[in-house]
């Protein structure tokens, strides 16, 4: 990590887990998939304000939103009510906050929410008071939010809405914008430009999930995303045959709920849309992990490694109720990503003006990279860094702590 030493788990116990796992699970974006994380941005906030516009009424001006870096990044958090974006540390101790374009100093912050500074009512997960800007596709409403409440305060929201309003259209965005493949602007745009939004890393994938057949390993896709979205995806990504490259195909599973113990939701066909038992190979939406692991009838659960890039949903909630070993595909670990865009380097920087390291808040750990340490059994900064990983494994037999 950039500031100071990870205190990730010793990579040996990792290699250990490895060789007795059966099942290998990825999640898809951000995971399988990488992203042109600026253009990604830029284009889920012109999705975002065209439907504030054409549905909610908001006033035109709004379209000529500029996505600005600096303003909202992964990891910030949106205060409802007080219309702040906020970074928090590993005790949850507010550390920085923007409100518009004034950045708060510690006697502000202290006055705005009290002197011990801890975040009440925080545990990870989006609820009324706060939004979690969790990834990369969400950085875009943050921004909106942020434009906006500034915009009803100096009178620009005619009728004036209030920053619950604001919030609740915001949500409505992007459930529109995601949630169904046939509707909206967003699929449609990244189909036009594939190798605009995503980076290409076709060869290493594919040469990755060769090296895991040849330990033995059962592979399985395990994401939030839509069957519509996931196949225009990895179709770019791994060819028409992708399909063959996984032993299941799990989508649209609402993680975190997936995994957690009370979930009984079912699985269900994508092509039929009703219930069904697990299949091999076939692509089914929704269900639950205790449904999963009873198909695979594992003696343990730490016999399935699964690599995601999300805090909570993917790396905490599986080590939490199911102790799979995690591996965190921390994007922040390789600041440069491979990016095309020129002015991504710039970017990176105008975030650290206010923001700083996704990792860390001041000098403590952030709140993600504290929850990354504590539930992830190893960390990557992508697939392709993984499979020189899995290489060298492969060839000496061990690893450096």
């Amino acid at each position: 990590m950039s500031q100071q030493k990870s205190k990730s788990k010793p990579k040996k116990i990792f290699w250990k887990r490895y060789l007795s796992s059966k099942y290998v699970g990825f999640d898809l974006d951000h995971t399988i998939s990488k992203y042109h994380k600026l253009k990604l941005s830029i284009l889920s906030t012109k999705c975002y304000t065209k439907y504030l516009v054409n549905e909610k009424g908001y006033p035109e001006k709004v379209l000529k939103f500029a996505f600005d870096p600096k303003i909202c990044v992964k990891g910030n958090l949106v205060d409802i009510e007080k219309g702040n974006l906020l970074k928090v540390d590993s005790e949850k101790k507010i550390c920085k906050v923007l409100h518009g374009d004034k950045i708060f100093n510690e006697s502000e912050i202290a006055k705005e929410y009290g002197e011990n500074l801890i975040l009440d009512g925080f545990e990870g997960f989006s609820n009324k008071k706060y939004l979690v800007i969790g990834t990369y596709f969400e950085i875009g409403a943050g921004y909106c939010f942020n434009r906006l409440v500034l915009m009803s305060e100096k009178g620009g929201l005619k009728p004036k809405k209030t920053n619950q309003e604001i919030y609740s259209d915001l949500i409505e965005s992007l459930i529109y914008t995601y949630r169904v493949y046939e509707q909206g602007d967003f699929y449609p745009s990244v189909s036009q430009d594939l190798p605009g939004i995503f980076d290409d890393n076709t060869k290493d994938l594919k040469q990755l999930f060769r090296l895991l057949r040849k330990d033995n390993k059962k592979i399985f896709l395990l994401t939030n995303s839509i069957f519509g979205y996931v196949n225009l995806t990895l179709d770019y990504l791994l060819g028409s045959n992708w399909q063959e490259y996984f032993d299941l195909i799990l989508m649209y599973a609402k993680k975190p709920v997936f995994f957690q113990s009370g979930s009984q939701t079912p699985f269900i066909d994508v092509k039929t849309q009703k219930e069904c038992s697990l299949k091999i190979r076939y692509p089914l939406q929704n269900g639950n992990v205790k449904d999963l692991m009873k198909f695979l009838d594992l003696e343990q659960n730490n016999e399935i490694i699964y690599f995601g890039d999300h805090p909570i949903g993917d790396v905490r909630e599986a080590k939490n109720h199911v102790n799979w070993t995690t591996v965190s595909v921390i994007e922040e670990l390789d600041i440069y990503n491979n990016e095309q865009s020129d002015n991504y380097s710039e970017s990176i920087e105008k975030r650290k003006q206010i923001w700083g390291d996704y990792l860390f808040c001041n000098k403590k750990p952030s709140y993600w990279g504290s929850i990354l340490n504590q539930f992830s059994d190893y960390q990557t900064a992508s697939l392709s860094h993984f499979l020189i990983d899995l290489q060298k494994f492969q060839k000496f037999g061990a690893l450096d702590n």
